[in-house]
């Protein structure tokens, strides 16, 4: 599916009003969450691909600041993977110097091993962020979803192309990097009361 300009404008336009609306109902998570600037990271966790996005949100503004993938090759052992991913998002970390993250909550797949792969993998990218401090908030994937494009079922191609298109992008982001600036961004919803976040 392709979006035309018309419908991505009017999406656009109904999100800034809803931030808006609840802006001026002073419906926040903190006394000061809107008025100030805040840099966030969106983590989309995986064992073979994990996303990262950096966005920085000004009010109702958003402004892409970074995004990438971590490719594992499917060769590399678990232990490597792991390492490799704590090892990224630390870089990332101490580069992009964000005030929160934003991760997807746990979905659950038929495949024991694949649930708790993905687990492990998350449990790095939450201890890592942890050492440095910072707060930690999870969304359900289906919120995710709904945040970015307005459907908890969206494909991918949808995503990334709604992604691109608010953060008025140039290219296509990656597939799990979009996902992860999707992340963040319902997370910058979040602060001003659009959706609600769980703080871990």
């Amino acid at each position: 599916m392709r979006f035309t300009e018309a419908f991505v404008k009017k999406y656009q336009e109904q999100q800034l009003q809803a931030r808006s609306s609840s802006t001026a109902k002073g419906n926040v998570l903190t006394s000061n969450t809107v008025s100030r600037k805040v840099r966030i990271l969106g983590v989309d966790t995986s064992l073979r691909s994990t996303g990262l996005g950096v966005i920085d949100v000004d009010g109702v503004k958003l402004t892409h600041v970074a995004s990438t993938n971590i490719p594992n090759p499917a060769k590399r052992s678990l232990p490597d993977c792991l390492k490799h991913i704590r090892e990224v998002v630390n870089e990332y970390i101490m580069m992009y110097k964000p005030e929160e993250v934003a991760i997807e909550g746990v979905f659950y797949s038929r495949n024991l091993k694949t649930t708790l792969i993905l687990g492990e993998a998350r449990g790095v990218v939450i201890c890592c962020c942890a050492e440095h401090n910072l707060p930690i908030y999870e969304y359900s994937p289906k919120r995710v979803k709904q945040a970015a494009t307005g459907t908890g079922t969206a494909i991918k191609e949808q995503m990334q192309r709604m992604i691109a298109a608010q953060l008025a992008l140039d290219f296509l982001p990656q597939e799990d990097a979009a996902d992860a600036l999707s992340i963040a961004m319902t997370h910058s919803h979040a602060r001003i009361g659009i959706t609600p976040g769980v703080k871990l």
